[in-house]
């Protein structure tokens, strides 16, 4: 091209390269990908022994890196009849909301899993509250940090005595 140095012109013509190179690796590459999809050929078995090592190695790295997620809390497990599972949810989620803090539950056939977030300052009255049956709480605010309280909830055994609460704490 008239008026342009060598220099430009290289430039220029590497540039050239450089763009047809991108145009052309992607479709070969997927040419390749294809006709290795195609070709109807399988791959062997690998051996069971090494499969599980790998696997064992990978599921140890990923705890390493990412630890199995943990409340940090001791479980408060209550009892109570079948028939009054649903009262009692309900009254645990009550002094979660009556002590400043929120909470959520799910049941899962004859137990009641419910997470408190509760503020750090009514944990151990609500963990009483929770264990002992009461029902009410003062409100202890929502200044300061929160901390996560997991109750579960049971079906007591048919064998409990009539009109026995049946209530314990396991930590």
């Amino acid at each position: 091209m008239p008026g342009m140095t060598n220099e430009a012109a290289r430039a220029q013509g590497k540039m050239l390269l450089v763009v047809l190179a991108a145009l052309v690796l992607p479709i070969a590459l997927a040419v390749l990908g294809l006709r290795s999809m195609f070709s109807g050929k399988t791959v062997p078995a690998e051996d069971p022994a090494r499969a599980e090592a790998m696997r064992d190695a990978i599921e140890r790295a990923a705890e390493t890196v990412m630890p199995v997620p943990s409340l940090g809390t001791d479980v408060a497990t209550i009892e109570c009849p079948a028939d009054k599972l649903d009262a009692e949810e309900r009254r645990i989620l009550r002094l979660a909301r009556g002590v400043g803090g929120s909470a959520s539950s799910w049941k899962d056939g004859e137990t009641v899993r419910v997470i408190a977030k509760i503020p750090v300052a009514a944990e151990s009255l609500y963990r009483e509250a929770v264990t002992r049956g009461f029902y009410d709480l003062a409100a202890a605010g929502d200044e300061g940090s929160k901390t996560i309280v997991e109750v579960v909830i049971r079906a007591a055994a048919p064998s409990a005595k009539p009109g026995s609460k049946g209530r314990q704490t396991k930590h």
